[in-house]
């Protein structure tokens, strides 16, 4: 019987490479996988036993058992590449001994580095580059058809070194001022599709400090036409949000007096123009995946709107994606995910309070958030799966 281990392909591979890049990860971040889930729970219960992971409760987490690799030729090694090696070494496990202690020691930090590891799950799932090796380092030029994610720390060790070779007393570069370091930001998404700032609110409601916000978008911007050379972006304009459940996009959108005015997206408004919300799942996959793309606004938008009233729908005061003047329906097409424009949206109709008027498209994984924020009296909702839209589309095309 052959005992060794395959880690050049499949599910092995897989987990190793994700976990060299995030010290951990979480059982949520499965969902969000396009593997079968109950096969990669049986391998990791298989690569704990063979010493190779370990699984912690409360929260639920799954770490390397050997968190500092000082030893060379762990047979696990074979997933990955001496640069992927080299980046979890430098700087990632130092921050894994705090994921390994128990709950009563846990502590702020640590819930974000889980919250990073779903991020990186679900974009490495989604075909982003995330992995040092696979991305432009250093001042290498981003190429335009390139889908990658840098996180926080990487953009801000880049502005370290640069801060280092210019012969800079401090280790901070006027480049990354003192609000980004309390920023609730975990990094910026660059893609054909937008340039997108991202956030993980969890299942709770995030606090919002607008200006250290500011300061994390202007910084990224920054970062971005360094990087891309031909892009002049003040600030960052999308950001992406990730949530647990959907109810909590809803909360953020009604805010109701019992939540704090800084967690409702009157203050995310002050920072960016589109907020665009999906959840840790296989359908936030999909979606993020979907927004990568160049024009995936456009391509949704002639798929359920006729030419004529997308174009009616720029000389209209409503907030809109579609208007038809000969029946006078507005409709927002929230498979474009962007929160803040549902909110306006809904505020709108509510007040005509004419329910044939104003129309909701979505995808039905979205309907628990559309369903909460806009009154069943107040506008249709219509809904189609992402399936029937993809296959739809693979038709068309």
């Amino acid at each position: 019987m052959n005992a060794k281990k395959n880690y050049t392909k499949g599910i092995r591979r897989e987990l190793v490479r994700l976990l060299s890049m995030s010290g951990v990860m979480t059982y949520r971040s499965l969902n969000a996988m396009p593997w079968n889930r109950q096969m990669a729970g049986r391998m990791i219960r298989k690569m704990e036993k063979e010493g190779v992971l370990e699984v912690y409760k409360n929260p639920s987490r799954i770490l390397f058992a050997n968190h500092t690799w000082q030893g060379t030729g762990e047979e696990y090694e074979q997933a990955l590449t001496k640069e992927e090696i080299r980046y979890y070494r430098e700087n990632v496990s130092y921050y894994m001994k705090n994921l390994k202690e128990d709950r009563k020691k846990w502590y702020q930090n640590s819930e974000r580095l889980l919250r990073e590891s779903e991020i990186n799950a679900l974009l490495y799932a989604a075909g982003t580059k995330i992995l040092t090796d696979e991305k432009p380092c250093g001042d290498e030029r981003i190429p335009e058809d390139m889908e990658v994610y840098y996180t926080s720390r990487e953009i801000r060790r880049y502005w370290e070194d640069k801060a280092t070779r210019a012969g800079l007393k401090s280790m901070m570069s006027d480049y990354m001022e003192g609000g980004a370091m309390h920023t609730r930001g975990h990094g910026l998404l660059i893609s054909p599709g937008g340039n997108y700032a991202v956030y993980h609110t969890g299942r709770t409601l995030m606090k919002w400090e607008p200006m250290g916000e500011m300061t994390f978008a202007v910084n990224m911007a920054r970062f971005l036409n360094r990087r891309t050379g031909d892009v002049q972006a003040e600030q960052i304009e999308d950001a992406i949000m990730l949530a647990d459940v959907p109810v909590v996009y809803a909360r953020m959108a009604v805010c109701e007096k019992k939540y704090q005015k800084r967690t409702g997206l009157e203050a995310v408004s002050q920072v960016y123009r589109r907020l665009y919300v999906l959840t840790t799942s296989s359908e936030g996959r999909r979606m993020a995946c979907m927004m990568q793309k160049k024009g995936w606004q456009t391509r949704l938008r002639e798929a359920f709107l006729a030419h004529e009233e997308m174009r009616e729908s720029q000389f209209c005061t409503t907030p809109c994606d579609g208007y038809d003047r000969e029946k006078d329906v507005y409709t927002l097409l929230f498979c474009i995910p962007d929160l803040i424009k549902l909110k306006d949206f809904a505020t709108r109709a509510a007040l005509e309070q004419k329910p044939e008027q104003y129309r909701v498209i979505c995808f039905t994984h979205q309907l628990p958030i559309v369903a909460n924020i806009v009154g069943a009296d107040t506008c249709r909702v219509l809904s189609i799966q992402y399936e029937t839209y993809e296959e739809r589309t693979a038709e068309e095309s």
